[in-house]
This record gives structure tokens, sequence and C-alpha cells, in this order.
């Protein structure tokens, strides 16, 4: 069981409750003839809950008079006769509950005499927030929150998230106005839009920044772990510039489970959020080594470099960006894209032929290949080193610069940034022209 403290958090309104059956879900899970959907939920959510919970009432000075103390001054709404009720405090004390409750005051919210631009907003907020911990488990009643205060208090809790890492355990309100014929009312569970909100925060974070914590904080460890795993390695596949096993990873069976998420899923709108996850890793197709043909190479690497781009990884994107030349060239030519010499071997034509360099000039790794090289530089031959040997180094000193930390040329961070682009766009146009490709 969880050490973090549960904590029920409802608005006490000024008005003359009638009495009514409060249910949960079914009519047998019922506290009858209650004035206060407070007492309601305490005894339906709060009845095993410890000592070190909490059940936290906020009210106004009037509220407060009104309907937590006894009174015997209350007009009925219908008959403008007086009437007396025992309040809440003492309905709750009946209850013998473990956790401790609490009654917090709080300010009108908006009055003639108060500044209309903040009313008092901000003293409920900081109120309110200040009454939480870190890691708290919250329930949230919002029957009573009248006119601003369900806006302000949705706010408030995601303010919450961020700051004191709470979770939202459950969020509710007691249909009073629900079938008027009948004393029976529903309390209706309304965690389903904290859950909309926290989905589409979590795939914000992956359509913007590539980030699949929050998406994977959101899926059951049990039910949905091939799926998790899968996110977890896209993400840490560009974080540490994996380029063999961006291209391996089985993208059709990623999108395919998001689609049994999305057949999974009662919450409508939750479903386009969902197909934003889709959409984005549809720009990959599965590729192999021994298996794949130019426009996948092509298609694969270089939108590794998109997604890079996208995602503001610039160091990633460069390493990628000239990995994937030399990727391209070696399945052009039928070469398993991981053959490691054949990989130097490019990366020397490269240099060679920026240098225009005599063979005898040639280390000897790359005079072990001079067959292999003379091929991809033979004036009798266009290429992809010829046409790009510039903008391949180019891509050389941009990764030494990154890798030693700046500490050799300094370049301004946001110039190594645009370099990125100018030289995706350039490259990206040169090898689809050079293919005969649309792209």
């Amino acid at each position: 069981m969880s050490k973090n403290r549960k904590v029920f958090l409802s608005f006490l309104g000024n008005t003359n409750y009638k009495p009514c059956n409060y249910y949960w879900k079914e009519k047998t899970n019922k506290v009858n003839n209650v004035r206060f959907i407070q007492e309601a939920s305490a005894k339906l959510f709060c009845n095993e809950w410890r000592q070190d919970d909490r059940i936290l009432i906020f009210l106004t000075d009037q509220a407060r008079n009104r309907n937590w103390e006894d009174a015997d001054h209350i007009k009925d709404i219908c008959t403008g006769e007086k009437e007396s009720h025992e309040g809440l405090k003492n309905r709750l004390k009946k209850l013998n509950l473990e956790p401790k409750i609490e009654d917090i005051n709080i300010p009108d919210g908006i009055s003639k005499h108060e500044n209309p631009d903040d009313s008092g907003l901000w003293e409920i907020f900081i109120k309110v927030y200040n009454q939480l911990r870190e890691n708290d488990r919250v329930y949230l009643d919002i029957t009573h929150a009248f006119r601003f205060l369900p806006m302000l208090v949705m706010v408030l809790i995601n303010y919450a998230k961020f700051l004191k890492s709470i979770t939202v355990e459950q969020i509710t309100y007691g249909a009073f106005e629900a079938n008027p014929d009948s004393d029976d009312k529903p309390i209706i569970n309304l965690t389903q839009f904290s859950e909309l909100q926290e989905w589409t925060e979590a795939v914000s974070a992956f359509s913007d920044y590539g980030r699949t914590k929050k998406i994977v904080n959101k899926l059951d460890n049990q039910k949905h772990n091939q799926l998790i795993d899968a996110l977890l390695k896209v993400e840490t596949n560009f974080i540490t510039v994996r380029g063999q096993r961006i291209l391996h990873e089985d993208y059709p069976k990623i999108k395919s489970n998001f689609e049994n998420l999305k057949e999974e899923e009662t919450v409508s709108p939750l479903k386009p959020i969902l197909n934003v996850i889709k959409d984005k890793i549809n720009i990959f197709e599965k590729a192999h080594p021994k298996n794949t043909t130019v426009q996948n190479s092509i298609n694969n690497t270089l939108n590794a470099v998109k997604w890079c781009i996208d995602h503001d990884l610039i160091q990633q994107g460069i390493t990628l960006l000239q990995e994937s030349l030399v990727t391209i060239i070696l399945i052009e030519n039928s070469i398993n894209y991981s053959d490691e010499n054949k990989r130097k071997a490019i990366n020397a034509a490269f240099h060679i032929y920026e240098n225009q360099l005599p063979f005898e000039k040639w280390k000897e790794e790359a005079k072990k290949e001079e067959s292999f090289i003379n091929g991809l530089i033979s004036n009798n031959k266009n290429s992809l080193v010829k046409l790009l040997y510039n903008e391949f180094k180019e891509l050389t000193q941009l990764r030494n610069d990154l890798n030693h930390g700046g500490y050799s040329k300094n370049m301004d961070g946001k110039k190594i940034a645009s370099a990125l682009y100018e030289l995706y766009d350039k490259i990206l146009k040169e090898v689809y022209s050079y293919y005969n490709l649309l792209y």
C-alpha cells in the first residue's frame, strides 16, 4: 500500500441543501437521507482511510454559519420558513472516520467591494494549494464549487501536479438536480476529464520533444508492457544515436499496439490524441540490413534526421545525417550497411575526393578498399561522394566541435543548429534528385 496520504478536497456552499440519497455507480452503494454531498462522499470513499489522511472542507464565513455549524435560522428555499439543521461539522464527526477533518476559511471570491481583476481568487488558489503536500493522492469533489471555482481548481490541480507531484485519484460531482422525481441522486465520476488532460500533456511531450516518459506513466505496466518497451526504445535509440536500431524497430507493430489501445479506450476524445502518436511514427518503415531498397533506406535514414530536427536533438541529428549518407551509399551498392570496414572506406572516399589525394597518400586501411573507393570517386561516374563531399566535410567539423564540447572551435550553438537545418535541406534535395525520387 502506498504511504502517500490521501486527501479529500471539497467546497461547502451556503445553500440550504435538501436531504437526498446519494449513490456511487450502483443504487445498492448508497448513503440515505443526507443533506451534504461531503458526508456521503466521506462515508463512501474515506471509510478505510488512515489517521495521516485528510478530509479538507473549504468554506466562506457565510457557509460556516449556515452549513458547517448547527443552525436554527435557515430559511427554506421554497417556503421561506426557518428551519433547524445539523451542520456538516457534526455530521462528519459522527462518521467516526480516522482521517483528520479540517475546515479552511476562504474569501467569498467576488464581491462588489473587491478588485474585479483579482477578486480574492489568488487567495483561494494559494490557500488550497498550501494544504497539499508532496505526492498527495487527491480526491476532489466539485459539487459546490460554484461559479469560477471549477476552473480555478482544475488549474490548481495541474499546478500542484507539476510542483508537488500530486496524483488525481478521483473527481466527483453530486448531481442533486438529476432524477427530479426521485430522492436517489447519482455521484458522477468526472475523473476521465483529468485523465484526458494528462494524456494530452503526455502526447504533447512526445509530439514536441520525442519524450515518452509521460505516455509510459499513463500505460498499464502489465497490460501494455510490449508497447511501453517499444516506446522507451524509440526514445533511447534517438537520444543515444542508435542508427541501426532506429531502422530495425518494428514500427508497424507499435502502430498496431496503439490501434489496440484505442479500441480499449471508452473516452472518445482520447482517440484522436492517440492518433497523434501513431501519425508521428508513421514516417518510418521497417527495414533490414540485407532486405531493403534505396527508397526505403532514404526514407528511414533521412526521416530519422528530421525526427531529430523536430525534437531539437541537434547533436544526434548531425551524427545521423552524416551516417545516413554512408548507409545510403552502402545500400546502393548492395552492401550490408552494418559492414564496419565498408563504412570506414566511404568516409575515406569523401576525404580522398575532397583533397584529391593520390593513391600513395591514402591510409593503409583505404588502400585495402582501393577498388571500392575508386568506384565511388572515378571521373566517369557520378556519385553522392562527388556531389556532397563539401557537406560531408562540414558535418565532420560540426561533429568534432560537438564531441569536444565546444572546446575546439567553440561555434555558437544557434549556428550549429542552423547549419544542421541547411545541410539537411541541401542533402535531402541532392539525394532525392540523384535517385530521381519524389520527397
